[in-house]
């Protein structure tokens, strides 16, 4: 009888999620970037993050668990859908990047030197 096991490679949400679960080895390449987001580094540019309201794996908050962990603009959404928010809401997924994008242009526009 053969391996039933999910062969996915890498690059797939599966292979992403075997690694995240620690049941498959991380991809050399990022070591040092993986090592970097284990200290769980500051974030100072503008940034909104999204909850799917109904989202099995990861239940919706309101950004207060993590608020601390951004020191520029920030907003939260929770919108209703479950966890793949990019294809459950593409147009409200593309609202907020272009949103954080008004944001970013609104900082630099305050920066000096800037005009």
């Amino acid at each position: 009888m053969g391996d039933s096991r999910c062969q996915a490679p890498e690059w797939s949400p599966i292979g992403n999620y075997r690694w995240r679960l620690g049941l498959a080895p991380r991809e050399p390449r990022y070591a040092r970037i993986e090592k970097q987001l284990q200290q769980a580094p500051v974030i100072g540019v503008p940034t909104i993050t999204i909850d799917g309201a109904d989202d099995p794996f990861t239940p919706a908050g309101d950004g207060s668990a993590y608020r601390s962990k951004f020191t520029g603009r920030y907003e939260h959404q929770t919108l209703p859908v479950g966890h793949n928010v990019p294809q459950e809401a593409p147009k409200a997924f593309a609202d907020a990047v272009m949103r954080v994008g008004q944001l970013r242009a609104a900082l630099a526009a305050r920066l000096p030197g800037h005009h």
